[in-house]
């Protein structure tokens, strides 16, 4: 069984594309890991903030939100229902 993604990973995959000019879509495990692969910079940013003691309290929310995106994107990144996905994003 195909495996749905939380409201708050689709709210944050959301965000993140916003500003895309065409419609965002991931529709197989290959984009799923190269979208990750872009959170995982955007996480990294924000690791070097909180290394730096400039991390914002806004900013450690929003990296706790991606962490846990990732969390579950990597544990369900082979049963992802992407027909579900594309349909709510």
């Amino acid at each position: 069984m195909a495996y749905i993604l939380s409201d708050d990973s689709v709210e944050l995959i959301k965000e993140i594309q916003k500003d895309d000019k065409e419609p965002f879509k991931i529709t197989n495990k290959d984009e799923l890991l190269e979208f990750a692969m872009g959170v995982s910079i955007i996480m990294m940013g924000f690791q070097g903030l909180k290394e730096k003691n400039k991390l914002s309290t806004e900013d450690e929310a929003k990296l706790g939100k991606l962490t846990a995106l990732m969390d579950e994107l990597k544990e369900h990144q082979d049963d992802i229902d992407y027909e579900d996905l594309n349909r709510r994003l």
